[in-house]
């Protein structure tokens, strides 16, 4: 008792943030999938369909803090958030290099075999082998990809968002584009 002092203890919110993320991580998938689908039951909250979920969780793990982060982080998932032409356009980039990354990125998806959409790596190879084809920068492919899957500036890589995605999903939204 002799250590106590008179002054009110303090709540640190950010330490507190930091011992959570802390746990969520040594969570494996499965274990973390388990307790995040009972967290949105709880809550009321739609959870996205079984393997869409559990590939969400995956490229998340790593991301995740808090449980009620997860509908923030997975919006993109469910729904495309509106984004403007311009917002395709990578800062350093202009329209025709835009307009030619896309079209060739969605090209070589809708030649790809079947079995290259079950791996992020397969998907991300086949992004740098249409930068490396073109003669294009990152920004010329990655960004409008990642745009027009998600709507997002800030967003998983583009290769998760598609295997997220899967391939009828992904070529939607990039045909839309």
């Amino acid at each position: 008792i002799d250590r106590l002092h008179k002054a009110g203890a303090v709540f640190d919110q950010p330490k507190l943030d930091s011992f959570q993320r802390h746990y969520v991580k040594q969570l494996s998938v499965e274990e973390l999938a388990t307790k995040l689908g009972a967290f949105l039951d709880e809550q009321d909250l739609e959870k996205p369909a079984d393997p869409q979920f559990s590939r969400l969780i995956t490229i998340l793990h790593d991301r995740l803090g808090r449980f009620d982060e997860f509908p923030a982080l997975t919006v993109w998932a469910k729904n495309v958030v509106e984004y403007s032409t311009e917002q395709l356009m990578f800062r350093k980039s202009n329209r025709e290099a835009t307009a030619k990354g896309l079209g060739t990125a969605i090209a070589a998806f809708e030649a790809a075999a079947e079995n290259s959409w079950g791996s992020i790596d397969s998907l991300s190879t086949q992004l740098a082998a249409v930068v490396a084809d073109q003669l294009l920068t990152n920004g010329d492919v990655f960004w409008p990809v990642r745009m027009a899957l998600t709507g997002l500036d800030q967003s998983p890589s583009p290769a998760e968002c598609l295997w997220v995605l899967g391939r009828a999903e992904s070529l939607r939204r990039l045909n839309i584009a």
